[in-house]
Parts: C-alpha cells; sequence; structure tokens
C-alpha cells in the first residue's frame, strides 16, 4: 500500500508540474513532449542496459505489442500535452 502512496503521489506531482511548464509558455507542448519521450528513453535505455548488459537493441527483437505500446506512449503523451 505505502510503494502504491508514493507512486500516485509522483505521478500527481508529475502532473502538477508538467501542467505549470505548459501554462507558463515557457516551452510549446511539442517541445516539451519531445524532451519528456527522450528523456524516458533515455532512462530506460540506461535502466536495461544496466540490468541486463548483453541486450541487443536490434528492430528484429521487437514483437508487434512492443510498436502498439509505443504508439500508445506516443499517443497518450500527444493528447496530455496539446
Amino acid at each position: 500500500m505505502l510503494l502504491v502512496t508514493c507512486a500516485m503521489l509522483a505521478f500527481a506531482g508529475n502532473s502538477i508540474l508538467c501542467r505549470l511548464a505548459l501554462a507558463e509558455s515557457a516551452i510549446d507542448a511539442g517541445g516539451f513532449t519531445l524532451i519528456r519521450l527522450a528523456s524516458g528513453t533515455v532512462t530506460l535505455v540506461l535502466l536495461t542496459l544496466a540490468m541486463h548488459p548483453k541486450t541487443s537493441f536490434s528492430l528484429s527483437n521487437w514483437q508487434k505489442s512492443d510498436f502498439f505500446g509505443a504508439l500508445m506512449l506516443l499517443g497518450y503523451a500527444a493528447a496530455f500535452s496539446f
């Protein structure tokens, strides 16, 4: 229960900070989305390399569900930002 509460508070804090950044016109929605997705990509790559150093990132290792998940994430990020 504690971990779920911490995760929900982190999501809420992220949402508030994102809305503040967009509301103050500090950055446009497209640039904001690009930075969010790029930083998430870098973080996931670093975590994957740390946990599985022999992992290959070739497209042949991807499944159809991986591409669908990536498109869904892009849709979510775009809808949230715009």
